[in-house]
């Protein structure tokens, strides 16, 4: 539309396929943990441009927070869920696409 041209427009975005629960929760911690192992942040919570801070407070959004807790059982099960760590096995190749 713009003609603009470049890595971001042209390219295709890498897709992997979910196939599990187990990966599916995890995907979410690593989206949530990225600007922490990244640098950006010492602890992710505090990234200001995260969904996780949206999801874990009273605050209004158009994300559907109760689909989200209740996938993880809860709000409180949410957040201790993503006191742990990262399960690399589970997402390796987003890792390994990271890395790239």
């Amino acid at each position: 539309m713009y003609s603009r041209t470049g890595r971001l427009f042209s390219e295709h975005f890498g897709r992997i396929e979910v196939s599990s629960d187990h990966y599916f929760s995890n995907l979410i911690f690593y989206i949530h943990y990225n600007p922490q192992e990244h640098g950006f942040v010492d602890d992710f919570r505090h990234w200001p441009w995260s969904l996780f801070g949206a999801l874990s407070s009273d605050r209004s959004t158009h994300l559907c927070r109760c689909a989200v807790m209740d996938w993880y059982g809860g709000e409180r099960e949410f957040v201790a869920f993503h006191r742990g760590a990262v399960d690399e096995h589970a997402i390796q190749a987003l890792l390994e696409d990271d890395l790239d």
